[in-house]
């Protein structure tokens, strides 16, 4: 399925204007532009910034837009991804019935679900780190690096190389997918 890989969004309210600086994931080579949106510019001008933010938000919580770059929607879809008030909104984790359907569907559920993405776009970009930690044999403390396969451990002076999480579910995650973490502390820096 085929996605757009966003670097950056621009909300120039005074021109009315959206832009979104983004390539597509299937083709290559990838030329990330700035593109005006007339979606989103719609939005805009009908219902403001704050409905504008909200319906970019939902694009990447269904999945068309992902994150080529960190930013306050990438985070904000975090930060609802870790939020169990959203588990019944989710659609991937919902058990998805199409008898049933999401929540968010049902207009009795929409101030819900709506009041949950504001919040999470009031809360930006997290400003704490959490690094996993352990305790080696001798009693020096290093610091974890997440690669594909495994786990590669730095002491002290290298811990800038430790792998840094923004919010503790990811690192709670991370630590999980190994057999022998029971050691391992996650620590907020």
């Amino acid at each position: 399925m085929s996605y757009d890989i966003i670097r950056g969004v621009k909300i120039k309210e005074k021109e009315k204007e959206v832009l979104v600086k983004s390539a597509s994931n299937n083709v290559f080579p990838r030329y990330y532009e700035w593109e005006k949106c007339r979606y989103f510019e719609e939005i805009l001008k009908e219902k403001g910034k704050e409905e504008t933010e909200i319906a970019i938000l939902e694009t990447y919580i269904s999945g068309s837009f992902q994150a080529g770059s960190k930013n306050k929607y990438h985070y904000a879809y975090l930060s609802l991804l870790f939020n169990k008030d959203f588990e019944r909104f989710n659609w991937r984790t919902y058990g998805f019935n199409v008898e049933k359907g999401c929540d968010y569907h049902k207009e009795k559920y929409r101030e819900d679900y709506l009041s949950l993405l504001k919040n999470a776009l009031k809360k930006g970009i997290p400003k704490d780190n959490f690094i996993i930690t352990k305790e080696t044999y001798n009693g020096e403390q290093v610091f974890g690096k997440k690669t594909k396969r495994f786990m590669k451990w730095f002491y002290d002076y290298d811990k800038n190389k430790a792998t840094k999480y923004k919010f503790i579910e990811m690192a709670k995650n991370v630590k999980s997918g190994f057999s022998n973490s029971d050691n391992w502390e996650i620590i907020k820096i």
